[in-house]
């Protein structure tokens, strides 16, 4: 309970950061990685050198069957898309967060694509049995309209992991080969009809169209390279990274991508110049997956053991959530500002909330340096500094 010195105290913060906002004049505002206080799960978390404020995390309700592996969010209809170890497609909705149903499909193991000028949902499966179809092929390509409805199904010559080329409005599906001998990627039309086969390097894992310099990026693992591809569908170069590269996202602002290495702890950044660097990491497991979160301008990574690392374009780590074991797959939701994270060894998905209900800076008055403060609904709370062991 608040007492008459507390409510004082934070009569007097309000007053300070109200004077610091609206005149800059009278207190220096500085951008500073200083102890911050975040809420969790009803709890506060302060942590060393973060800007992630008013964190807070919670998991879907789900079934003890649940084991979620990759996760999609839809541009067109705003919904996410978890595929399950079981070959189910669970849907859930990101302005509830309740799981609302689940696509047409049985013994699917599938990837999405996002056509945002036609509308169209790109569903790839492998051995799976469609609900009103019945194809047995290597792999296919199911189109559904907004309400996830099935309009068509179309063989294809690749795996079921794809990117849809929004520039030149091509598919782009791998092709996978054995371990000594190079990958490929096929391109297809939107009519589906292949148009070419591009080589990449060995046992290629993930692709992904980068929209700031309209190429294709592709990793690939037991060569350790990601190969870049033209919009005229040439290679431009095979770039090489760290141990067993796997998950890519980009920031489309500047065209930067980030490379997970699953063989290891590496993030490596590949910048629009097509230069590449890297950050380690030790202790926290292999690095699973990473997506690009534009409202705080860094990359979420996660880690094997249930870490997630906010990493920016010049390596800096930002910030570091927990999240759940073996965290498979993380996606940012432009729309929610929401971090979604498919923990499969947890049997949940994690909802990070970068709320900006905070500030991060020194405020100085009197030469003093008050920490930062945090909202969380009707409270603020405030983390201070002691000197000679005295709380000032």
């Amino acid at each position: 309970m608040l007492n008459s010195r507390k409510i004082k105290a934070l009569i007097t913060i309000l007053l300070i950061v109200t004077a610091a906002i609206s005149s800059l004049t009278a207190y220096e505002i500085r951008d500073s990685l200083i102890p911050a206080i975040t809420y969790s799960e009803e709890n506060l978390i302060v942590s060393n050198g973060s800007i992630i404020n008013g964190t807070y995390q919670k998991s879907v309700p789900i079934s003890d069957s649940f084991t979620p592996a990759w996760i999609f969010l839809s541009p067109i209809n705003g919904e996410l898309y978890v595929y399950c170890l079981n070959k189910e497609f669970i849907i859930i909705n990101t302005t509830s967060n309740q799981i609302v149903g689940k696509l047409p499909l049985d013994n699917a193991t599938g990837a999405m694509a996002f056509n945002t000028s036609s509308g169209d949902t790109y569903l790839a499966t492998i051995d799976y049995n469609l609900s009103g179809f019945n194809v047995s092929t290597r792999s296919s390509v199911a189109t559904l309209n907004e309400e996830n409805k099935v309009l068509s199904l179309q063989s294809v010559p690749f795996s079921p992991v794809m990117a849809y080329d929004s520039y030149n409005g091509l598919l782009y599906g791998i092709v996978h080969a054995n371990e000594s001998s190079e990958g490929a990627v096929a391109v297809l039309n939107n009519s589906f009809y292949p148009t070419k086969d591009i080589y990449t390097g060995s046992q290629p894992l993930d692709i992904i169209f980068n929209p700031f310099n309209k190429m294709v990026y592709v990793s690939n693992s037991q060569s350790d390279t990601v190969t870049i591809i033209s919009p005229n569908n040439a290679v431009v170069r095979n770039i090489t990274v760290g141990f067993f590269p796997h998950w890519l996202s980009v920031n489309p602002a500047n065209g930067t991508v980030y490379v997970a290495d699953s063989g290891g702890t590496t993030v490596n950044l590949i910048n629009s110049d097509l230069m590449v660097s890297q950050t380690s990491f030790s202790g926290i497991g292999s690095a699973d997956s990473v997506a690009f979160d534009s409202a705080i301008g860094a990359a979420a990574v996660t880690f094997h053991f249930g870490t997630m690392k906010l990493i920016n374009g010049t390596h800096s780590v930002l910030g570091s959530v927990p999240v759940g074991l073996t965290p498979n797959d993380v996606i940012y939701d432009p729309v929610n500002n929401v971090l979604y994270v498919a923990n499969s060894g947890s049997g949940s998905i994690s909802i990070i909330l970068l709320s900006k209900n905070a500030y991060e800076q020194n405020m100085l008055k009197d030469g003093l340096i008050l920490f930062s403060i945090t909202l969380v609904l009707m409270a603020i709370y405030v983390s201070v500094r002691f000197r000679n062991n005295r709380r000032i």
